[in-house]
């Protein structure tokens, strides 16, 4: 009897059922390329040389100072890009205000008659 009993125990640890080993899933990434040049379309950051980034479909330097030639505000450091196509702030008119002080008398145009004339140059 004692042997029946030592020969099912056997017989269950030998005959364990083998469960199919379940791969977890694996993710193949590539490097980025990058072949993308400033100008040239893309649609992710990957597609675009370094240190360029894809901005709107279009490979554009980015993180650029203020006063650097920009297209959109994404490029700028300031999160600026104005009218005139450079990172700052808003745009400044170009128009300088000057003022001057004139003298005159009635007869030669000198004297103590004086007057400020302000006017945009």
């Amino acid at each position: 009897m004692i042997w029946v009993l030592l020969l099912l125990i056997l017989s269950a640890c030998a005959q364990q059922i083998e469960q199919p080993a379940i791969a977890e899933p694996s993710q193949v990434t590539f490097p980025c390329k990058g072949f993308s040049v400033v100008g040239e379309s893309c649609q992710t950051d990957c597609d675009c040389a370094k240190p360029t980034k894809c901005v709107s479909g279009r490979c554009a330097l980015t993180s650029l100072s203020d006063g650097e030639l920009c297209a959109e505000n994404k490029q700028c450091l300031s999160q600026y890009c104005n009218q005139v196509g450079r990172c700052g702030g808003p745009d400044v008119p170009s128009a300088k205000y000057d003022c001057e002080k004139v003298c005159r008398s009635k007869y030669d145009g000198t004297g103590q008659n004086c007057y400020t004339v302000c006017e945009f140059d």
